[in-house]
């Protein structure tokens, strides 16, 4: 009874991993990959890249870690996710750990890992998707704006979709109206109304500190677009009761002069389990419609 009982949960555990088992099979590695610097240098950049057994030209999507840095290792749950579909992975290592924000040349990285994909013969380039956490959030935005594709997009295509998991949204909506926080000095007002028609999708908390748990702040920036067809680039899903950072798979709480729209506090990322699986659908579901 007992060898009956170990197969039956032996068995119920390989079902329940079956989604993943393309995962298991997948091909992953270090790469390395030119970007041009704010000042027009070259440097290089490294990403890990995963690869799943498969034919054709596929899906890619490029993760963008938040503020606490690639070594955090936050961005391989939803490599794990998108893999498990199928897609062509690519996490760029943008900095290493917190402190790192450098926007114009984090941009830069960005775009440049748009074009390291668009090259391989594996990866449809008129597919290419972004999503990024916090900061990396924030960057995925960014990375939306004409100003931006024409200034440093010299892939020869675009990112097909955007979404945008907890940015800091108090940010975009003062850099709108002309009044840019240091973090956004690089970009000028105007950068902010014309997108490039991609889909942008933003998940965010109600209780996130960053905008003083206030839910309507990306709403409020989106409102700074002057153009309708502008604006409805945007959808915005909210999480009730979710903090900034709900899938850091631990609970802490630290003060940053960036939380309650820049009047610096205490801010807390607070985990939780059911919101992340959620996220994972929400995101996984918007990529494919798009």
């Amino acid at each position: 009874m007992k060898f009956k009982l170990t197969r039956l949960v032996l068995i119920a555990s390989l079902l329940v991993a079956a989604p993943f088992f393309a995962y298991a099979q997948e091909k992953e590695k270090i790469v390395e990959y030119e970007y041009k610097t704010v000042a027009g240098k070259s440097d290089e950049l490294e990403a890990v890249l995963r690869v799943t057994e498969g034919k054709g030209n596929r899906r890619a999507v490029v993760i963008l870690h938040d503020g606490g840095g690639w070594s955090a290792g936050r961005t391989k749950q939803y490599a794990d996710l998108f893999t498990a579909n199928g897609y062509v992975t690519l996490e760029p290592r943008i900095y290493r750990s917190a402190g790192g924000w450098d926007g114009y040349n984090d941009l830069s990285k960005v775009f440049a890992s748009l074009k390291m994909l668009a090259k391989r013969a594996d990866v449809d380039p008129a597919s290419i998707y972004i999503m990024g956490q916090s900061a990396g959030a924030m960057l995925t935005i960014l990375a939306g704006t004409d100003w931006a594709n024409k200034k440093m997009n010299d892939s020869g295509t675009k990112f097909k979709a955007h979404a945008s998991l907890y940015p800091v949204c108090w940010i975009f909506e003062e850099s709108a109206k002309g009044n840019p926080p240091k973090t956004f000095r690089e970009f000028p007002k105007e950068s902010f109304q014309t997108w490039s028609g991609a889909p942008i999708k933003v998940f965010i908390g109600t209780r996130d500190d960053y905008d003083d748990k206030d839910s309507n702040t990306c709403a409020n920036f989106v409102a700074q677009i002057s153009n309708e067809a502008q604006r409805n680039v945007f959808s915005i899903v909210k999480y009730a009761n979710a903090t900034h950072g709900w899938d850091h798979g631990n609970t802490y709480s630290f003060h940053t002069p960036s939380a309650c729209k820049g009047r610096g506090c205490t801010n807390t990322n607070e985990s939780n389990p059911e919101i992340t699986k959620k996220g994972y659908q929400d995101v996984l579901d918007f990529i494919k419609a798009n």
